[in-house]
C-alpha cells in the first residue's frame, strides 16, 4: 500500500511492508512498524516502540517507556519522556532531547547532540561532534591526588584527602604545615562570609605577635 494508517486503541499494532508513508497514532501497548518505508511515525503513549528498516526519515515521540530506532536512518528524532531511549546504527545526524532516565547512542554520527537532564548519558563511537551538557567534572579539571564534585550551579569544588588541601597555584593537593591554613582553604570553598572573619583573625593575631 502507498498509504497505511493503524489509528486506534489497539493493545498490539504492527504494519510490516514497504509503504510509502506509515502512521501508527493512538495509545497502544506495543507498536512495531518494520519494512523499507520513506517515512515512519509512531507517535503515542506506547509502552513499547520499535521502529526498525531502512527509513529516510523516522519520527517516535511520545512518552514512551522504551523507544528503539535502530538502522541506518538518515534522520532519526527521539523526543519525549523515555524511561530509555536507544539509538545505535550509523545515522548521519543524531538528536535525543528530553529527560530520559538512560542515553545511549553509540555509532559512527557525524552529529550527536543528547541535551537535556539525563542521569545517564552515553555517546561513544567516532562522532565528528559530540554535545553532553551537565558535568562539569567530565573531563576532571582537578589536579594530582583531587576528586571532583560537582555543585548544583554547575560549578565544581577539588577534594583532598583530610590533612591536605587543594592549591590553586600548582593545581594538585598539598599537605597542611600550619592547622589554621587547612582552615581557612575549607572555608573559602564554602562561605565567602567566613573566609573574611578568618583573614581578619590570622590579620589580628599578626599585629598581636608584633
Amino acid at each position: 500500500a502507498t498509504t497505511a494508517a493503524v489509528p486506534g486503541n489497539q493493545t498490539t499494532a504492527t504494519v510490516p511492508g514497504s509503504q510509502t508513508t506509515v502512521t501508527v497514532p493512538a495509545n497502544q501497548t506495543t507498536a512495531t512498524v518494520p519494512g523499507n518505508q520513506t517515512a515512519a511515525t509512531v507517535s503515542g503513549n506506547q509502552t513499547t516502540a520499535t521502529v526498525p528498516g531502512s527509513q529516510t526519515t523516522v519520527t517516535v515521540s511520545g512518552n514512551q517507556t522504551t523507544a528503539t530506532v535502530p538502522g541506518s536512518q538518515t534522520t532519526v528524532t527521539v523526543s519525549g519522556n523515555q524511561t530509555t531511549a536507544t539509538v545505535p546504527g550509523s545515522q548521519t545526524t543524531v538528536t535525543v532531547p528530553g529527560n530520559q532516565t538512560t542515553v545511549t547512542v553509540p555509532g559512527s554520527q557525524t552529529t550527536a547532540t543528547v541535551p537535556g537532564n539525563q542521569t545517564t548519558a552515553t555517546v561513544p563511537g567516532n562522532q565528528t561532534t559530540v554535545t553532553v551538557p551537565g558535568n562539569p567534572c567530565n573531563p576532571n579539571p582537578c589536579g594530582t591526588g583531587s576528586t571532583c564534585e560537582a555543585r548544583f550551579d554547575e560549578s565544581f569544588v577539588c577534594l583532598c584527602l583530610p590533612g591536605d588541601f587543594y592549591s590553586n597555584d600548582s593545581n594538585s593537593c598539598e599537605r597542611c604545615k600550619y592547622l589554621f591554613v587547612c582552615c581557612y582553604e575549607l572555608f573559602t570553598l564554602f562561605n565567602s562570609d567566613i573566609m573574611k572573619i578568618i583573614q581578619q583573625y590570622i590579620i589580628l593575631r599578626g599585629m598581636e605577635e608584633d
